[in-house]
C-alpha cells in the first residue's frame, strides 16, 4: 500500500499537466473501496468526451476519474 506522503508527491508532480486538460476541473486524494490511496481527477464532462485520455495510474498510484460538473466558488 502506498503511503499518503507518496501519493501527495505524485499528485503535486502531475497536477499542473492534469489541470491543463480541457474538462478537468480539479484533483484530490481519496481511498478506494479496499482502503488504498488514489488520486482523483474531477472532470466537468463525461470522461469519454475529454480530448485527451486520462491516465489509469501515475507513478504506480491509481487514478480515479470523477464526473462532477463545473466547480463554483461560494462565499
Amino acid at each position: 500500500m502506498t503511503n499518503i506522503s507518496r501519493v501527495r508527491e505524485v499528485k503535486e508532480a502531475h497536477e499542473e499537466r492534469l489541470l491543463s486538460i480541457p474538462g478537468v476541473v480539479g484533483t484530490g486524494i481519496s481511498r478506494d473501496a479496499e482502503g488504498h490511496w488514489v488520486i482523483e481527477v474531477y472532470v466537468s464532462a463525461t470522461k469519454d468526451s475529454l480530448p485527451e485520455e486520462l491516465p489509469e495510474e501515475l507513478e504506480g498510484v491509481p487514478v480515479r476519474v470523477v464526473e462532477t460538473g463545473p466547480f463554483e466558488a461560494h462565499r
